[in-house]
């Protein structure tokens, strides 16, 4: 499915263009039966820079899909559901740089009012 930037789409509708599952972590969509990242799925109220910023917490499935996705060289779509409750997809994004810096982390948990914050992923558009 072709995807068409700042434009709103139904979840079942990503999952089904990007032929992809979500779960057990929801921000990031993979193929089944693979460690590929798939997409992106970003709320802005727990990642209030998106699609520029992810930030993961700590969690058993969280923070491995964290470096599988830092890991990965292909970008990948990235949607955003804003406070409006839709998701908008945003553009192709890959992972530019990563941060474990305690003081990057506090900000970013202060900033979406979160805890546990495992690490800042930085992202740049690449269409």
């Amino acid at each position: 499915m072709l995807f068409i930037k700042n434009q709103t789409y139904d979840w079942n509708d990503i999952l089904t263009g990007l032929d992809a599952v979500a779960g057990p972590v929801f921000y990031v969509l993979h193929y089944k039966g693979t460690d590929r990242v798939a997409a992106a799925c970003l709320r802005i109220d727990k990642n209030p820079r998106a699609p520029y910023e992810i930030i993961p917490k700590n969690g058993k499935f969280i923070a491995p899909w964290a470096d599988t996705f830092c890991a990965q060289s292909e970008p990948v779509p990235v949607f955003v559901q804003e406070l409006d409750g839709n998701w908008y997809y945003r553009g192709k994004f890959k992972v530019a740089d990563q941060s474990s810096d305690p003081n990057e982390i506090r900000m970013r948990e202060r900033q979406a009012n979160r805890t546990n914050v495992y690490k800042v992923l930085f992202l740049r558009e690449t269409s």
